[in-house]
């Protein structure tokens, strides 16, 4: 059985629309649910319940919750994949990694669109090149046709873009993992079927593996291409944060 924490969120609920798909034996559970279904990830006896009888535990739920989540993967003696942890995050989960070798589990972290996809393309790009590679640069930028008037079109949740907005971006220089300033790092590029975009630095899960992935890298880094006008929209918001829109297929 998978056990799908985060169930009834943006993600969690197309997670769990292709594992059915796939007539995978998924289990959904969420804060959101009710009865058996129902998990509150910050109470390791919750979670316990939750993930009772999994062989996998798919984390959708927010990142700041990944460690909680992943300790109850191990109690659980079940393998564990997740969406991503915003760097920091991330760093903190690759200390369990003797812990699950020690169990015979395997915890896959990032595994999402940007974590995941990013991740798989620039490995399949360096592998291409054929020498070990100096930089990297990473671009994630998307307009989707089902958010043409959406006044916030947001693809994942809103306090973690924020966050991304917010927190201070990490990229390579000169070999060295370094902070830089919110919201900089600006620049254009034309990319395909997209025309020329603009992007900043944002903080992201990629520079916490692909650097450790591959060593030869001296510069690297990670853009974030939103909508024109969105992320004045978004340091504009106050407590009540909107969900995402229904992405086209």
């Amino acid at each position: 059985m998978i056990a799908v924490i985060g169930a009834a969120g943006t993600i969690g609920s197309k997670v769990l629309e292709f594992l059915e798909a796939w007539d995978a034996a998924a289990a959904p559970r969420d804060f959101r649910l009710q009865g058996d279904e129902h998990v509150d990830a910050r109470d390791p006896a919750s979670l316990a319940r939750a993930l009772a009888g999994a062989s996998v535990c798919v984390n959708c739920a927010d990142y700041r919750l990944n460690l909680e989540v992943m300790e109850g993967a191990l109690r659980a003696g079940c393998h564990y994949i997740d969406l991503g942890g915003l760097f920091h995050m991330t760093r903190r989960q690759l200390g369990l990694h003797d812990r699950f070798l020690e169990d015979g589990r395997t915890a896959i972290l990032g595994m999402g669109s940007a974590p995941g996809k990013t991740n798989l393309l620039a490995s399949a790009a360096i592998r291409r090149l054929g020498a070990a590679p100096s930089s990297l640069e990473i671009w994630a930028a998307t307009r989707d046709p089902a958010a043409a008037g959406h006044p916030l079109p947001i693809t994942y949740s809103a306090q973690t873009l924020l966050d991304e907005l917010r927190m201070r971006p990490v990229v390579l220089h000169e070999g060295e993992l370094v902070e830089v300033e919110p919201l900089s790092g600006a620049a254009k590029r034309e990319l395909p079927e997209l025309d020329e975009v603009e992007a900043i630095y944002t903080l992201h899960s990629e520079l916490a593996t692909l650097p450790a992935a591959f060593p030869s890298l001296r510069e690297a880094s990670f853009r974030l291409s939103l909508s024109p006008g969105l992320i004045d929209k978004l340091l504009a918001l106050g407590d009540e944060l909107p969900e995402p829109y229904v992405q086209s297929a």
